[in-house]
Formats: C-alpha cells, sequence, structure tokens
C-alpha cells in the first residue's frame, strides 16, 4: 500500500502538499492543503490573502486548510495572527474542511479557539511532553508526527504510543527525507508492521476528509 504523506512542502507521489497563500502561487495537480501561516501574513494584503484562500479551498483537490495557526517565537505580531487565524477558523466551518495547524508554544491559546471549530483540526510536526499531548488529545485534535520520530529519546517517539491509533497521521513536512522513514521509525514505537500502519492511516485520512478520496 502507498505510503500516505499527510502534510510537506514537496512534491511527492501519495502526498498532501501545503500552498502557503502568499508565498506561492498556482494550484497543485495533486491533492493539497492552503493556509496562511503566521510566519508569512502581510498586514497590507491581508484581504487579498484571504480571498486567494477562499478560492483555493473551494477547490475539489483541496483537502484541508492551512497550516494555520499561532507561533510565538515568530517576528509577525500577535495581533495579526490571532486575526488570521481567526478568519481561517472562519473559513474553515464555513468550506466543512478540516484544519492543519501550526503551533508553537501557543497550546493553551489554540486549544482555547477550538472550541470555535465545527471542523477536525490536525496538529501537525508534533514533537511536545507528554503533558501538552494529554491536553491536546482531550481537546479531541488528529495529531501528526514527523522526523523527530527517527530519534528514539525524542518527546514524540515517547508519546507516539499513547495517541490512539485512529488520531494519528504521518508528515515529512519541509523535510527532504522519504516518508518511508518516518513510517518505519513510527512502525517500530507502535510495534505494528507498516503495511498495517499504512492501511490504518488511510482510514484515519478518509473519516478525516468525510468521504473516500483517491490520493
Amino acid at each position: 500500500m502507498d505510503l500516505l504523506d499527510f502534510h510537506t512542502h514537496g512534491y511527492h507521489s501519495y502526498s498532501i502538499h501545503n500552498v502557503i497563500v502568499g508565498k506561492e502561487t498556482g494550484v497543485p495537480e495533486q491533492f493539497f492543503s492552503a493556509g496562511l501561516h503566521p510566519w508569512y501574513l502581510d498586514v497590507q494584503k491581508m484581504d487579498l490573502h484571504l480571498q486567494e484562500l477562499q478560492q483555493l479551498t473551494c477547490h475539489e483537490k483541496c483537502v484541508a486548510l492551512g497550516e494555520a495557526g499561532l507561533d510565538k517565537l515568530s517576528d509577525t505580531s500577535w495581533q495579526l495572527q490571532m486575526e488570521a487565524f481567526e478568519k481561517q477558523i472562519e473559513l474553515a466551518n464555513k468550506v466543512k474542511k478540516p484544519m492543519i495547524i501550526h503551533c508553537v508554544k501557543a497550546h493553551q491559546e489554540v486549544i482555547k479557539l477550538k472550541e470555535k471549530a465545527t471542523v477536525p483540526w490536525v496538529l501537525h510536526g508534533f514533537n511536545q511532553k507528554a503533558a501538552i499531548g494529554e491536553l491536546v488529545l482531550q481537546a479531541d485534535f488528529y495529531i501528526s508526527f514527523g522526523r523527530a520520530l527517527l530519534q528514539a529519546d525524542s518527546n514524540a517517539s515517547k508519546f507516539i504510543p499513547q495517541v490512539p491509533i485512529e488520531r494519528i497521521f504521518l508528515e515529512t513536512d519541509d523535510a527532504e527525507m522519504p516518508i518511508k522513514e518516518v513510517y518505519q521509525a513510527a512502525s517500530e514505537r507502535l510495534h505494528l508492521p507498516i503495511e498495517k500502519l499504512a492501511s490504518i492511516l488511510h482510514t484515519n485520512f478518509d473519516r478525516l476528509a468525510g468521504r473516500r478520496r483517491q490520493l
């Protein structure tokens, strides 16, 4: 079975490419997500970028909105980050597509804002301590893990066995590496054959997307 790369900035087969509105243009030929990333927000072009995002999220190959979220280490003003994130939450609810969440040192704020969501949220690139992971799970997030799983002593490697298997995705994000390496690491942490893991994550995606899609 093909190995789904849930979130990538590259162009790989059987993957969901992330379009950062305001940084790149055009519509990928493959399935994709699209969002206003907190690093690249432009107050002067916010309305224009939101219009572009709305058009992209209505495309048949757009399976999710994001990555969007909050980042306390970003130079972008907090007020602008909050404005952009809340508007994207409203849009995701409107178009009924899940959100891929970028979160750096703002988990309490993101969890609070999830109360406004009517669609599923996926926290991507998780590599936090178990206490944060438990809060995220209590708030009913899906969690996507990436290259941190390759380190046996990482927070991600320690926490992934505690995550219900139906809440897990795997990704390469911006790492130049085969998604198979992430699956191999997850297979070891979860004591599951890669083929079984791939099948489960495919089912998770079908559930998240709301209907079966041929990636």
